[in-house]
């Protein structure tokens, strides 16, 4: 770490940041907002093609473009070959922290903080709209620790005083008089105690008084459990007036509804592996209309996937699985805890099991609040998931992987 770039001072917490910039309307029918992660000439063009009004010929095809719905948000990495941004979408950049560090022979930073910087203000000077910017991270990756004898307390401290320093040269160039442009810090361990302790870490040092948004970055080499822990595990310890996002997550654990649902928005690249597979891997080399069939094609798994999870999706709430492991212990009682919600709102559970009309406490209430007392309700009438019974059936709406039919 240069003396340049290390920090100079530490902002006082402020635990009230700024509120978010009111989305663009997504025709995907879920609340989660989905960055369309770009990594190719072939994938930006794709984004930047859809949903023009003309038909051309490209590729031995004939598109219609106007039969593609434009994605209002695109995630770009500035350590990406094509890492130029292109009119239309409201773009979130991530400052490529993990090829940065692997394309260096010392596994560090090589550029300066003040080129990164510039390169958001460039576009965003030419009209691009960048929504969102994360904050210059250092990754957890085993690989890098152990080639360099580091441990994750090495890579976290160094986040910080690079987030620090992010933001005083986004002050000394204008980055942060900016409209929109929000800064995003991006949490970092190697299990959700790490990830714990590095939020703390950055309230600590006033870094969430700048955003509205939080980032969990280092997920993608994870499974679907260890990814569920940690996404639930930070929602709760982080106030509700944050959003929480999943940083580059795959396929696999974008299927993980359970865990997805708990984010306000994440990214990814998995929508264009298709296209990769068909050019032997190399994602370089696929076409832009096949990467816009991939794209429309992923668009539709998202709709199937979040159809109506206003109804049917799961909910992260505190004593929920001790309530669900005994739900006859709650009826009559008056005195059974409330549940609290992701988004806040306190679910009285004793009305549930009492047949009481009015389930809510306190806040408004969310898709997840409606899952919450659906579950319960079934639990106390006996409907609830029990698979550890063998032969036994799971209820029309159970989120469970091994869906079973009764």
């Amino acid at each position: 770490m240069s003396e340049s770039e290390k920090p100079t001072h530490t902002d006082a917490i402020n635990d009230n940041p700024p509120q978010p910039k009111q989305p663009a309307v997504d025709p995907i029918e879920c609340d989660l907002k989905f960055f369309w992660g770009v990594a190719s000439g072939s994938s930006r063009k794709a984004i930047e093609m859809a949903h023009k009004t003309e038909t051309i010929e490209d590729h031995g095809h004939t598109v219609d473009l106007s039969e593609y719905p434009a994605p209002p948000h695109a995630m770009l990495s500035y350590e990406t070959r094509n890492n130029i941004p292109k009119p239309g979408p409201d773009w979130f950049i991530d400052c490529g922290a993990y090829s940065s560090l692997h394309n260096s022979d010392r596994f560090v930073h090589e550029k300066p903080i003040e080129d990164y910087i510039d390169y958001l203000i460039g576009h965003i000077d030419d009209g691009i709209s960048i929504e969102k910017w994360a904050l210059r991270d250092w990754p957890h990756d085993k690989e890098i620790l152990d080639e360099t004898g580091r441990d994750i307390k090495n890579h976290q401290h160094w986040s910080i005083q690079d987030h620090i320093r992010c933001l005083e040269v986004a002050d000394e160039k204008g980055l942060t008089s900016k409209e929109g442009a929000e800064p995003v810090p991006v949490i970092q361990g190697r299990d959700a105690n790490d990830y714990l302790w590095h939020l703390d870490y950055m309230r600590d040092h006033g870094l969430l008084s700048r955003s509205s948004t939080v980032s969990i970055g280092s997920l993608v080499y994870r499974d679907k459990s260890e990814v569920q822990s940690i996404i639930e595990r930070v929602k709760n310890a982080l106030p509700s007036k944050y959003e929480l996002h999943g940083l580059g997550l795959k396929k696999s654990q974008l299927n993980n509804v359970e865990a997805v649902e708990v984010l306000d928005s994440v990214d990814s690249t998995c929508w264009a592996f298709s296209t990769m597979k068909m050019s032997g891997g190399d994602d370089q080399t696929a076409n832009w209309v096949d990467n816009l069939e991939a794209y429309m094609s992923y668009r539709n798994q998202l709709e199937a996937m979040f159809d109506g999870q206003g109804e049917t999706s799961n909910t992260l709430v505190s004593g929920l699985s001790d309530f669900l492991s005994n739900p006859e212990q709650a009826i009559g009682q008056t005195q059974y805890p409330l549940l609290e919600c992701v988004c806040g709102t306190l679910v009285d559970i004793n009305a549930i099991a009492d047949e009481r009309s009015s389930h809510f406490t306190t806040g408004s209430k969310c898709r997840h609040c409606q899952r919450s007392i659906l579950n319960l309700k079934m639990e106390v009438m006996g409907l609830g998931c029990r698979q550890e019974i063998e032969g036994e059936t799971c209820h029309p709406l159970c989120p469970c992987d091994s869906k079973k039919t009764a």
